[in-house]
């Protein structure tokens, strides 16, 4: 997201200026590992950021590659939380081809995710809700 990158530069910038800024000021000792530690925390934030960023595009990428189909079934189910008997009607398909249709659709998704080095986070996952009327 190009909103996430702006940030991952101001942070950048942020950084650089407050080296500069601490050369000049000659912080103490105590001071000085205490801002370290802030930039430390920032800089990690932003290499998150940035990670988080490259997964969405990967796996952006991996859901264009789906055949219409599958990516129309995935929405439905991770996107709108349908459930699998609402995809079933609205694809007008049974509810078990509603469901195979979906985990075809994530098993490609996972096949392409891999090797991508995808977080955790963007492993597609029912809906809370959903996850309840399940049960």
């Amino acid at each position: 997201d190009i909103d996430d990158v702006r940030e991952l530069l101001e942070i950048s910038s942020s950084v650089g200026r407050d080296i500069e800024q601490n050369r000049r000021e000659k912080l103490s000792e105590r001071e000085l590992a205490e801002r370290i530690r802030e930039l430390e925390k920032e800089m990690k934030k932003a290499s998150e950021m940035l990670e988080a960023v490259e997964d969405h595009s990967d796996l952006a990428a991996a859901m264009k590659a789906l055949p219409d189909r599958y990516r129309e079934a995935v929405l439905l189910r991770y996107s709108d939380e349908y459930s699998f008997e609402e995809i079933a009607q609205i694809l007008d398909i049974s509810e078990a081809n509603a469901r195979k249709l979906v985990q075809r659709a994530v098993n490609k998704l996972r096949d392409a995710m891999e090797g991508k080095h995808a977080s955790p986070k963007t492993k597609l996952r029912m809906p809370e809700a959903k996850r309840k009327e399940v049960r």
